[in-house]
């Protein structure tokens, strides 16, 4: 069916004649310079705005304090130079800034061109260029003669303009035009309307370019300026010269503070005293607080302005901008342009049946309505001009100067036809002797003065701002003074901490400055010390002494004590008197009395006596019992426990009491040659000490070291002795300078001489007293000494007077740093640039969509009074007002239809919404894709099954039972009905959503909720679909709807490239639209959501829209939303696929992709049909039809063109078709509107590609959807594993991996007497079981080849890692553990990793390697182990993808094997294991396969139990190579909660261990155990003898131990293993894969 929208349907001759009006403009040329100068002024103050939280203290402090003004003049300059280089007053304040300067500026040249009064404001110029004027003529002929070029094609647009330059620069030399920077034109414009219309067939001599040139000065329309007081004024005078931006009252106050400051710091003679330097401190204070007081006056005054101004704009802040809510109290109260455009145009203009605008039959008693409102506007125009103020704000920047001239030209409109009314035939209603403009001014002033007072008035709100400022003022000083004196405070306690003759606060409170010579305190710590009465003092580290009249005084360095001539004393600190005439009294021992140091103390003084001990040593005689107590501790205290005499009485002395000779040089004179005094005992005989029964071996002891001498000074000293030790030789050395030497020996003659009393031999014994206990041998009796001469310590004690003296307190620092906090950054509404003309399809359309002024008219009355109208929570009342607008029949069927159905949950956050109409081929998918959906206790699926009664119902209704009963915890709600006829779309979705909305509404449910549109044909959808959209309206509460992903199936593209093609582009195109330009997405109904209350409140579904009902929902949002892009957002993570049928049909029959909707509404046959159908006699690809699709692309958004009475710039349409040919690889070239494709190899490289890659993840989807079940094979293959495990035991994994060296226990080896392991005869049978392996030939082979592996790869096999420094995302480098070779040997393997860290780059091989998410398993003879292990590593490394994408494998690694190890590689299954990401095993899947296929051979073993086998191109399997998912977790069995597996096989195991587990469990229970009795009966008797200490294996041995067990444990396994593998997260249609 043919489209007749806007400029479809026009024959040549119409766009011939449009094409020729629009040439007939005037031409325009504006000086623009105060214009760009606002922009670049409001640019730099947003510049200057920070979010909370975003600017720390420095920045603040710096960049918004103390050279605010120089960041911000120098925003100004670079905005300046950025407007002036791209020729746009917007650049960089607004989305497509250069598009939203052009549309302004068309509005700005909409009202220099106007013939109505008043359309300009006050301080914009206009001048009318007319031939008339004699300097004209030449300026008219150039421009037209410069138009002519252009549009015949001569010149190029860079020419045009150039010359255009030439011609303004003419004008500048003849005063005609000022000097400007900024200039803006129409005359471009104008040549590309006459270009345009010369293709269209329009003849030169035909073109009417107008003969007025008008030459004018345009203005902003925003006049908010700053009110400055007189010192504000001198204060921004001052801060915006080069020198002020730099020195701003915040650094002057800064620096005055410093400058007294570093005085103080410095200690100058002029703030030597305390007076003086408390005077500066206030002076200081006082002069910074002024200073930052004036400052803030003059930035809040500005901020008011600046707030002021980027709310007129449009602009929002929230809640949590504290400052901005400061301001927006006195912000003046605005109404919004379009508001009062659309109000004024509704009471005066109304549209006829062609949709023009006309003039209504104004009553009488509608004037009074028209002059209020027109009075409001003039007034609030004419307030904005006197008081420099915005009483009108706009939707956001880029609409100002559109908004602004379209509500001054309806004003002025009105005031016409107003006063054709009013002095014509409704002259009566003026007062006496007024005409009508008078009478308007009368009411103008009225309105004035009613924006001025009251108690929000202008006035008002002035008042209580200059209140409000001055607390900032206050508060400001305030802060100033205090922060100066805190910062000041800070910086001189951290000045004192690293001076070490002042103490401060920290010093003090943690003693850190004790024993420094301290001189000073700072004040902070003065008050610590004052208020813990604890003052200082000044340091004693130097002190100073000094002696006065006999007594010693100790004073702190710079500090003096002197006496009066009257016997007083003074103490000074420097030439300062601190003590003066003060009496001092001292006692006996040199100490003062109490009144002497009180009196101190009162001038601060705290005094101490300290008595200084002198020692010193004296030379005295003394007796020897004196000399011990002198020196006791070089003496021992002896007992004597006896002597062995030999049993002969004294004076009978034989043996060895006669064997203690001088030794010493020969000769015996007790001399050495060291001149050492020497005693020897070497003659004393081994018999010859004893005394009755005891007896001591002199000869033994003299070796071991047990005799010893000891010497006696006197005989009454006996008990307190010096010791010598006797060495092995029997000698007693002592050194003549020793203490012993001096007082026992002397020389006579060269002749030791014993001085002492005696000298004994002794055996000394162990005692638990403190003596030593000895026994004597031999003793020498010499004739003692007791005249000793001794060196003794002397002590004097002399008393000093110490004077600790207060410290001197700094006075203090102030350096006022108060960081400002500036004003946070405004937002402003994205809103669509398409605007409020784009929406619906207009008057001409056959789809039954509604008029846009129809839109307002079912709106909710809260929307229509606030467009801000919040739905996201309690939507009741908005519904129940929506259908108490209802018709009362509808609403009857519709309860009908609720009540036929199950009531809403109440948790339900998401509705999903499916029209179905004889939809039972698909409907059964569609259901079973929303039942993989996450969560389903949030979401219901709704299905509105309906036809017409002329049509039979189908099986669609079957379906959905069906399913229902198979997914009962799927909350699927099945609604039916007849319709009288066949229904639109429209009226299909509206019954559909608003039994939704009853059900809602019944259920009790208050908040709102998501109601999302979906079709029947679905073919896939994210399994957190439901989620997402909940997410996205619960974090976002202004949102309103959300347009979700949609595609075509993959596999339909494959069958149907052109429809991949023509796809591509089409999304492409729309991609770049939305983003770049919408700015929001269009609601798709076949996936698109909205909240229930913002459905109601825009009035449902237009019941008679026959297609395009979904989009108009969306253009319904944004009307009533006022075009505010961000209530509808697009959510990529909702996505789904639906089935291509519609467009696959329309190609098919020769239609274009881009009209597929055009007749679907009517196309029963589209229905009817599968895609197998439709697709039976598919297309190959046809350049010819992709060209034809391009064209019919382009042509669709190419209506939007402004040249094609379109609203969207003619350069932005074609370049975002530039960049979606780019995307798709197609080169073309454009000539008018006729697109050339030329090259489009490209793209079929990307289509052939893209077709590879799906064949791969086909072939992965193959193998997935293999059926691996745990059937009887399975279940037969576990049984044989299970019987090793009960005969060998260890654990399961082990036996099921094949790395168990299968020994039984009593029979290969024996046991030991006490039934454990006897390990010589294990060690017996498992070396024979060995040693038979290792003859077999191919294990020999193997282990020949890992030597010969090693040898060739001797310089890229490593053994450990190393620590390198491996670079980051961020370009920063970290130190980790990295294998620096491709080979690596770890835990008992050999491995391969392609990622290693290549030392000549410094960085990993494969930087975009992926995670592994696959594993192949090989299970070979040994001998093909390796040459495999290699042949994979070769091949997948010659695939360029793979070498991107990255792989690992791993085999058991057979260097320097023990017996253990090869014990579990004898019958092991996975000696080869292969990880691969996702992509990589896309791409490597093929390669293995066909590797697989050639030697086949190799892989006739029965790998790993459970992996899925390799399917080969005839559907056969591979045993030999299996493939699972990469499964690492946690165990969710309870009895092993936490417990990690990293392995699929491991995995295995713990399955089939929580299998036995279970099954074992429900056997120990009576009743089951009794139950399996019937069908067992010889297992219960079994299995009773086990007790409760029996393990889970002696249960499964006794079970196959019974004649009938196998049989129990495959039925119990095939029950028991698949609830086990879904809670471990297997598939359950194949237990290799995670879902």
């Amino acid at each position: 069916m043919e489209n007749k929208n806007k400029n479809e349907g026009f024959s040549s001759k119409d766009m011939k004649m449009m094409a020729l009006e629009k040439t007939k403009q005037k031409a325009v040329i504006l000086d623009i310079e105060e214009m760009a100068e606002a922009e670049a002024h409001k640019k730099a103050d947003a510049e200057m705005t920070e979010s909370k939280g975003k600017a720390g203290f420095f920045k603040k402090l710096w960049k918004h304090t103390f050279f605010d003004e120089y960041y911000r003049q120098k925003e100004i300059n670079k905005a300046r130079e950025k407007i002036k280089k791209e020729d746009n007053i917007y650049a960089g304040r607004v989305d497509n800034d250069k598009y939203v300067h052009q549309n302004a500026m068309h509005s700005v040249f909409d009202r220099f061109t106007s013939d109505y009064e008043g359309t300009l404001s006050e301080g914009e110029e206009k001048k009318i260029f007319k031939e008339s004027y004699p300097e004209a003529m030449e300026v008219k002929n150039d421009i037209k003669n410069l138009i002519f070029e252009y549009a015949e094609g001569k010149i190029n647009e860079d020419v045009f303009k150039s010359e255009k330059n030439k011609i303004l620069d003419s004008l500048k030399k003849q005063n005609i035009l000022n000097y400007s920077n900024n200039y803006a034109d129409n005359l471009f414009e104008i040549a590309q309307n006459a270009k345009i219309a010369i293709e269209h067939g329009v003849k030169l001599e035909e073109l009417d370019i107008d003969t007025e040139i008008i030459i004018g000065k345009a203005k902003s329309s925003l006049k908010t300026e700053a009110h400055f007081n007189v010192l504000d004024k001198a204060i921004d005078k001052i801060k915006k010269t080069k020198i002020g931006s730099l020195v701003s009252p915040a650094v002057l106050s800064t620096a005055l503070a410093l400058a007294y400051s570093t005085t103080v710091g410095v200690g100058s003679r002029m703030l030597r005293s305390k007076a003086a330097a408390y005077g500066t401190l206030g002076a200081s204070v006082a002069v910074a607080s002024v200073f930052s007081g004036l400052n803030e006056s003059q930035r809040v005054t500005s901020e008011r302005k600046q707030h002021a101004l980027e709310m007129a704009e449009g602009g929002i802040f929230t809640q949590e901008d504290e400052r901005r809510k400061n301001m927006d109290q006195y912000r003046f109260e605005m109404k919004n342009a379009n508001d009062l455009a659309s109000e004024l145009h509704g009471l005066v203009f109304d549209k006829d049946e062609n949709g023009n605008n006309v003039v209504k039959d104004i009553k009488s008693e509608d004037i009074d309505k028209i002059l209020e409102t027109l009075s409001d506007i003039e007034a609030r125009n004419s307030l904005n001009n006197k008081k420099k103020i915005d009483l009108i704000s706009y939707s956001n920047i880029g609409k100002v100067e559109k908004e602004r001239t379209d509500l001054t030209i309806l004003t002025a409109k009105v005031k016409v036809e107003l006063r054709k009314k009013l002095e014509g035939k409704m002259k009566s209603f003026l007062p006496k002797g007024m005409n009508f403009d008078s009478y308007l001014e009368q009411k103008v002033q009225v309105a004035e003065n009613c924006l001025l007072g009251g108690e929000s008035g202008i006035d008002a709100k002035d008042k209580a701002f200059k209140k409000f400022k001055a607390k900032r003022i206050a508060a400001k000083m305030a802060t100033t003074a205090l922060s100066g004196l805190l910062v000041g405070a800070a910086v001189q306690e951290g000045i004192a901490f690293f001076k070490d003759d002042t103490q401060g606060f920290i010093e003090g409170i943690f003693s850190k400055s004790e024993g420094q010579n301290l001189k000073s305190e700072t004040p902070l710590e003065y008050l610590r010390s004052w208020i813990t009465n604890q003052p200082n003092h000044m340091g004693m580290q130097n002190a100073v002494e000094t002696n006065l009249n006999g007594h010693a005084f100790k004073l702190p360095e710079g500090t003096n004590i002197i006496q009066n001539s009257d016997g007083t004393y003074d103490i000074l600190k420097g030439e300062k008197v601190i003590s003066d005439n003060i009496t001092l009294k001292f006692d006996a021992n040199g100490n003062l009395d109490t009144d002497s140091i009180n009196r101190l103390g009162e001038a601060g003084i705290i005094t101490n006596t300290t008595h200084t001990i002198i020692d010193s040593t004296k030379e005295i005689k003394t007796n020897a019992e004196e000399y011990i107590k002198n020196h006791h501790g070089n003496t021992t205290h002896v007992a004597r426990d006896g002597w062995y005499d030999n049993d002969t009485p004294k004076p009978i002395f034989d043996k060895n009491e006669l064997k203690l000779h001088w030794g010493g040089i020969k000769g015996g004179k007790g001399i050495d040659v060291n001149g050492n005094y020497v005693f020897n005992v070497k003659q004393m005989a081994s018999d010859g000490s004893f005394h009755k029964e005891f007896s001591v071996d002199a000869q033994e002891k003299i070796k071991s070291g047990g005799l010893r001498m000891i010497l006696s000074l006197t005989r009454e000293t006996q008990h307190q002795v010096f010791e010598i030790p006797i060495d092995a030789n029997g000698n007693a050395i002592v050194d003549p300078n020793s203490e012993i030497g001096k007082l026992f020996f002397e020389t006579e003659n060269g002749q030791a001489i014993f001085k002492g009393r005696f000298a004994e031999v002794v055996e000394t014994f162990n005692s638990e007293d403190d003596r030593l206990h000895v026994k004597t041998l031999a003793t020498l009796v010499g004739r003692g000494n007791d005249v000793i001469n001794d060196v003794i310590n002397t002590h004097t004690d002399i008393a000093v007077t110490n004077f600790e003296v207060p410290l001197e307190t700094d006075p203090p620092l102030f350096i006022p740093i108060a960081p400002r906090t500036p004003l946070e950054p405004i937002t402003y509404k994205k809103f669509n640039e398409k605007g409020p003309n784009y929406y619906g399809y207009g008057e001409s359309s056959d789809f039954g969509l509604l008029k846009q002024e129809m839109y307002d008219k079912r709106f909710a009355t809260a929307l229509k009074e606030n467009s801000e109208c919040d739905f996201s929570g309690n939507d009741t009342k908005i519904i129940k007002e929506y259908f108490s607008k209802q018709d009362e029949k509808y609403l009857a069927e519709i309860n009908s239809m609720a009540g036929t159905t199950v009531e809403m949950e109440k948790n339900i956050k998401i509705s999903i919404t499916v029209p179905a109409y004889q939809e039972g081929k698909n409907i059964e998918k569609t259901i079973r894709n929303y039942a993989k959906l996450k969560n389903r206790e949030n979401f219901e699926l709704v299905i509105f099954e309906n036809h017409p009664k002329s049509k039979e119902r189908d099986n669609t209704g079957e379906i959905i039972e069906k399913m229902k009963k198979e997914f009962p915890d799927l909350n699927l709600v099945h609604l039916y009905k007849v319709f009288d006829k066949k229904p639109k779309i429209g009226e299909v979705r509206k019954y559909l959503v608003d039994t939704v909305l009853l059900r809602k509404q019944n259920a009790g449910i208050e908040n709102s909720i998501a109601i999302a549109s979906n079709d029947a044909d679905l073919e896939d959808i994210n399994e957190n679909y439901a989620n997402e959209i909940i997410k996205a309206f619960e974090k976002n509460k202004k949102l309103d709807a959300v347009g979700g992903k949609w595609d075509y199936p993959k596999k339909d593209f494959d069958k149907l490239p052109i429809l991949h093609t023509s796809q591509r582009l089409w999304h492409f195109f729309d991609i770049i639209f939305r983003n770049h330009y919408l700015k929001s997405p269009e609601l798709i109904g076949r996936n698109s959501a909205f909240r229930s209350g913002t459905y109601a409140a825009i009035g449902g579904y237009n019941e008679k829209a026959k297609l395009a009902e979904d989009l108009e929902i969306g253009w319904m949002i944004k009307k009533a939303r006022k075009y505010d892009s961000s209530r509808i957002t697009y959510l990529n993570k909702a996505w789904l696929t639906s089935n291509s049928r519609r467009a696959v049909t329309k190609m098919l029959s020769g239609g274009r992709l881009i009209e597929q909707y055009g007749d679907f509404h009517e196309n029963e046959e589209v229905r009817n049909k599968s895609l197998e159908e439709l697709l039976k006699d598919k297309k190959d690809f046809d350049e010819e039809t992709f060209k034809k699709e391009v064209q019919a692309i382009y042509n669709y958004y190419a209506k939007m063109k402004k040249s094609r009475n379109g609203w969207v710039d003619d350069e932005y349409i074609d370049n975002t078709f530039k960049r979606a040919m780019n995307f798709l690889g197609v080169n073309y070239e454009k000539t008018g509107e006729q697109i050339k494709v030329k090259d489009i190899s490209k793209m079929i490289k990307g289509l052939e590609k893209g077709l590879k890659e799906r064949e791969s993840e086909k072939e992965i989807e193959n193998i997935r959807e293999q059926k691996n079940l745990f059937d009887d094979e399975k279940a037969k293959q576990v049984l044989e594993v299970t019987k090793d495990w009960v005969k060998y035991g260890n654990t399961f994994y082990e036996h099921l991996t094949g790395k168990n060296i299968k020994l039984e226990k009593g029979v290969d080896y024996a046991l030991d007497s006490k039934g454990g392991i006897n390990m010589k005869s294990y060690r017996e049978a498992r070396d024979k079981k060995i040693n038979a392996w290792l003859q077999d030939p191919g294990n020999k082979q193997w282990l020949e080849d890992v030597l010969k592996f090693k040898k060739d790869h001797k310089t890229d096999l490593v053994y450990d890692t190393e620590k390198v420094r491996v670079k980051q995302a961020d370009g920063s480098f970290k130190n980790k553990e990295k294998h620096t070779a491709p080979y690596f040997r770890q835990e008992g393997w050999i491995y391969y990793d392609s990622n290693y860290f290549d030392k000549k780059t410094g960085e990993m091989k494969q930087p975009e390697r992926e995670s592994t998410k696959y594993r192949v398993y090989f299970s070979c003879d040994s001998k093909d182990i390796l040459p495999t292990f290699q042949d994979i590593i070769q091949l997948l490394n010659d695939d360029e993808e793979i070498k991107k994408t990255g792989f690992q494998i791993k085999t058991t690694d057979g260097l320097d094997l023990d017996q253990i190890q090869i014990g579990q590689i004898m019958h092991q299954k996975d000696r080869m294991v292969l990880y691969l990401g996702k992509k990589g095993f896309e791409r490597a899947l093929p390669i293995l396969k066909k590797y697989a296929e050639k030697n086949r051979e190799k892989f006739e073993k029965e790998g790993v139990l459970f992996a899925q086998p390799l399917i080969d191109s005839k559907n056969n399997k591979i045993p030999g190579i299996k493939i699972t998912s990469e499964t690492i977790g946690f165990s969710p069995d309870p009895d092993e909660i936490g417990k990690k597996y990293e392995s699929f096989s491991l995995m295995q195991g713990k399955i089939m261990e929580a299998c036995f587990r279970s099954i074992v469990k429900s056997l120990k229970n009576p009743e089951t155990l009794e139950n399996a009795a019937f069908k067992y009966p010889t297992l219960k008797n079994s299995l009773s003898k086990l007790d409760n200490k029996s393990s889970v294996r002696d249960y499964i041995k006794a079970i196959l131990d019974d004649p009938k067990g196998e049989q129990l444990l495959v039925e119990n396994l095939k029950v028991v293993y698949p609830i086990w593998s879904k809670a471990f997260g297997m598939t359950e249609k194949n237990i290799a894969f995670k879902k």
